[in-house]
């Protein structure tokens, strides 16, 4: 359990991370046509977290 927490931290700091890369033009993600679902994947997580950094306060 207290495993589980600690790789979901994990990802949420890593996304995070790479988020602010993004928004920052750091990074050039291509995604690939033929893996929709990382697309999407990347795509929700971004709009989780962007929406919850405008949103804290």
């Amino acid at each position: 359990m207290v495993i589980k927490r600690l790789n979901e931290r994990g990802g949420s700091i890593h996304l995070r991370y790479l988020v602010n890369i993004q928004k920052r033009y750091l990074m050039n993600y291509e995604f690939y046509k033929s893996c929709l679902a990382e697309r999407q994947m990347f795509l929700a997580h971004y709009q989780t977290i962007t929406y919850s950094q405008t949103h804290m306060w």
